[in-house]
Formats: structure tokens, C-alpha cells, sequence
């Protein structure tokens, strides 16, 4: 059976929007996160942003820490400016090896992530100030960075999220004023 690209990119898209589904299926004795909606108005999210050096302060805390397992899906808060950067582009998914993604506690960064297979194991150092830990991330095909604010808080020895079932927080464009 000869399989064409454009068939091919068909078949990824479908594969992923049934994935999307069945992942958003769950229990209903888990509470599940809220999520914001996705956006009405038609923000650009292509931008023209250097891909940032997030790395740990040289002070920063390591006598305890927690991990996290992030999946980042801008599809949540940007469905119809991914599907049209992905038209326009030929570009089948957003995902790209050069993403980054870090914690933060207000300023400070507090946690930088490795990507491998689809997702961020995100390796988070104690915060010098108890607060709601924000995630940036940064898109290298987009050249934009995306804040997701209020996370979750640090917990000594914690995971949160798992590869089975990781955080998926939704992304906004960061504020750059």
C-alpha cells in the first residue's frame, strides 16, 4: 500500500486529535484542572524572540527538590493559530527539540526541563520564597515564549504528573511589556 505525504500528515493529524480525546477522558473521582478557554481573538502567536539561557541561579537551594512530567499543548488556549501555523508552515506538530522549558519562582529560575519523547521531565530546586510556581516555555518554530502562571507549589521529594498522565497546563503568551 503506497502511502502519500499528504495522506500521510492526515493520518498524524487524525492519530493526534483522537490521542487529544482520549487523554481528556478520565474518572470522574479525579477532580480534573481547569482550564482556561481558548482564545477568541486571533493573537499572533509567531513572534520574533531569541530562544532564552534559562539556567539555575549558582545560589540557588539544592538540599531538596521535586520533579514534574510536563506535556505543553498550545492547542488548549490556540487551536485555530495552530492549525493555521501548521497549514501555512507544512508543519504537522509545533514540538521542536529546540523548545525550552523552565520553572520559575517570581523572577528566579527554579527549574530547567529535558525534552525527550514528547515531553519535559522538569527537575524543580527548593524556591527562595514559597509561592505558585510559573512554567516558560519557549517554541523555537513559533520564536515566542508562553507563560503558564500558578502551576502548582513546591513540595519537597514530590512528583507531579506522570508520564502515563503528565501536567498539561495551558500556555498563554508572555506579556512582554
Amino acid at each position: 500500500m503506497i502511502v502519500t505525504m499528504k495522506h500521510s500528515s492526515f493520518y498524524t493529524l487524525s492519530i493526534f486529535c483522537l490521542s487529544l480525546w482520549a487523554m481528556s477522558c478520565g474518572s470522574d473521582d479525579e477532580p480534573q484542572p481547569t482550564q482556561p478557554a481558548a482564545t477568541t481573538q486571533q493573537e499572533n502567536i509567531v513572534g520574533n524572540a531569541a530562544q532564552p539561557h534559562w539556567s539555575l541561579p549558582e545560589d540557588i537551594d539544592m538540599t531538596s527538590s521535586m520533579t514534574a512530567v510536563v506535556s505543553v499543548d498550545l492547542l488548549l488556549t490556540y487551536p485555530q493559530q495552530v492549525a493555521d501555523f501548521c497549514s501555512q508552515t507544512g508543519n504537522d506538530r509545533i514540538a521542536d527539540e529546540a523548545d525550552r522549558l523552565a520553572a520559575f519562582s517570581g523572577e528566579t529560575c527554579v527549574g530547567v526541563a529535558q525534552y525527550t519523547d514528547g515531553l519535559y521531565f522538569l527537575y524543580v530546586t527548593r524556591p527562595p520564597v514559597s509561592q505558585p510556581l510559573t512554567l516558560h516555555y519557549y517554541s523555537a518554530k513559533l520564536h515566542n515564549i508562553f507563560v503558564a502562571e500558578n502551576v502548582c507549589t513546591f513540595e519537597p521529594d514530590a512528583t507531579k504528573g506522570a508520564v502515563s498522565e503528565p501536567l498539561t497546563p495551558a500556555f498563554r503568551l508572555k506579556d512582554n511589556n
